[in-house]
């Protein structure tokens, strides 16, 4: 989905490919305001301020290694839990079984595959563990929700 910006100091007609999130604006309106100190270490976005000031953007240095999409237990009896990772060009998706198992690990091209249609998994099982590991990894240290826990509950540290 397009994410447009206009104002003071944005070059007309910039153009970046670099996936955004929703909680990505509060580290760039945080900068663009003049923001210097650190933000906590549990913000979880990136600031974009750059690429709206005309300069370079590398990767939104967020606490995460890429986009994270977590909702561990299934909303109904036909849906099923699952994580994302959108890291750079890369999809890795994970869906979970009720009792916290990975059901089956999803590896997709978005540069050239947009609509997910060709499972990558099987073909770059170095690169599907890489992020697979980079997930978990995240969703460990920040004590992420499992399909196991009963809603409603606090998690035990």
């Amino acid at each position: 989905m397009p994410f447009i910006v206009r104002g003071p100091g944005v070059a007309p007609g910039t153009f970046h490919r670099q996936p955004v999130a929703l909680y990505d604006l509060l580290p760039t309106v945080y900068k663009l305001a003049g923001g210097s100190e650190p933000l906590p270490d549990t913000i979880d976005g990136g600031s974009l301020a750059p690429a709206f000031l005309g300069q370079a953007l590398p990767d939104a240095e967020r606490i995460s290694p890429g986009l994270v999409f977590h909702r561990p237990r299934p909303l109904n009896d036909t849906d099923e839990g699952y994580s994302a990772l959108r890291h750079r060009d890369y999809k890795l998706l994970v869906a979970w079984s009720p009792e916290g198992e990975v059901k089956r690990r999803e590896l997709f091209h978005l540069r050239t595959d947009l609509s997910e249609q060709r499972d990558l998994a099987t073909d770059d099982p170095g690169r599907t563990e890489r992020l697979f590991e980079k997930l978990t990894t995240y969703l460990e240290a920040v004590n992420a929700e499992t399909p196991t826990q009963i809603p409603g509950t606090i998690p035990k540290r």
